[in-house]
């Protein structure tokens, strides 16, 4: 069996993570008699040849994707290919997907089958299939239903990057700017030194790019398994206002993030003192890596309807991950009047 990196956890599991020198498509796991892919259909356009042997259920991939109807036709898929313990399912794809399929898998027969996540997109590959949260949306509130479980086994498979465009490498960068914010700040040295194009045009620098972030990602979430503990909050840093903007405004998942964090910038100045010289340094830094800011927020109404669906809200206040510093992120609340002052202020 190829050889992997475990990656511990406080739960019953480590994930094994085999990353960039094997191949999952020419593996079978001894552990299980079966696997079953289920795989975004972007990337079956794409990547067809892959799966040319394998028993594969192709679905739709991004944001549209996180809804009951998706979650409903994948699990009596499943049924219907009488899934059990002794099948692997491995979900191949972008972040929603994986977000999506991993959920249907978490509450598909009392969370009995194991999944391997292999992530295609950068954005994925540096944030969502790392620390075993999972979910869908429900009208305005993003990942409302949803859980922590950990995958099997993480993969990663360094042809699916040559397939991306521009701008959906540029959307994983904002959630890497989020890291040098809340984890690492000597990262910023590094994003400053470089451009987008470097990381797309030189595998090596990428590859090292996104092991660095796993690494960070399962630092924090290792700490905080099951998001209790106020230790794994900061990875919600610019997510708060971002998911509110995803939903009302169908920005782009690092879009959102990036204005998300532009708020967040503003707000640790404005409440906790922030030097705005590193204000300045992360919104040059999102200008670097095609992450433009919109100059104004969407519509108020919805975007505070989509703010008191979030996890972090409750009926008179919600609450936001701020900075200090570069790398000492604070837990922050506000009251929906102070919020309401503070829109007015922006």
């Amino acid at each position: 069996m190829t050889p992997y990196q475990s990656l511990p956890f406080t739960s019953h599991r480590s994930v094994r993570l085999y990353a960039w020198q094997s191949d999952p498509f020419k593996v079978t796991p001894p552990e299980f008699s079966r696997v079953l892919w289920v795989v975004e259909r972007r990337v079956y356009r794409l990547h067809g040849a892959l799966f040319a042997d394998k028993d594969v259920f192709v679905v739709a991939g991004g944001e549209a994707c996180k809804n009951w109807h998706a979650v409903h036709r994948l699990t009596a898929h499943w049924l219907s290919k009488q899934v059990a313990r002794d099948t692997l399912l491995v979900l191949v794809g972008g972040g929603a997907l994986l977000d999506m399929a991993a959920f249907a898998a978490s509450i598909y027969k009392r969370a009995q089958v194991s999944v391997a996540l292999v992530p295609t997109t950068w954005l994925a590959m540096v944030d969502a299939a790392v620390g075993g949260k999972n979910g869908i949306n429900i009208g305005h509130a993003k990942n409302a239903l949803g859980c922590i479980r950990q995958a099997w086994a993480l993969w990663y498979y360094a042809p699916f990057l040559t397939t991306l465009e521009r701008p959906q490498c540029a959307q994983a960068f904002a959630e890497v700017i989020k890291y040098a914010c809340v984890l690492e700040p000597s990262l910023v040295l590094e994003l400053e030194a470089h451009r987008l194009a470097d990381y797309r045009h030189d595998t090596d620098l990428q590859q090292s790019l996104i092991t660095r972030c796993v690494a960070l990602k399962h630092r924090c979430c290792v700490r905080d398994e099951w998001d209790t503990q106020d230790v794994r909050a900061v990875l919600n840093f610019g997510h708060t206002l971002g998911h509110a903007c995803e939903r009302t405004a169908q920005y782009a998942h690092g879009t959102a993030v990036a204005q998300g964090m532009r708020w967040a910038l503003w707000l640790s100045v404005r409440l906790l003192g922030l030097d705005p010289i590193s204000w300045e340094l992360i919104h040059a830094l999102l200008n670097r890596y095609n992450l433009p800011i919109k100059p104004s927020l969407p519509d108020e109404k919805p975007l505070m309807e989509a703010l008191r669906a979030d996890k972090k809200s409750t009926r008179t206040h919600i609450r936001w991950v701020l900075l200090r510093e570069l790398g000492e992120p604070v837990l922050v609340k506000t009251t929906w009047a102070e919020l309401k002052g503070l829109f007015a202020d922006y």
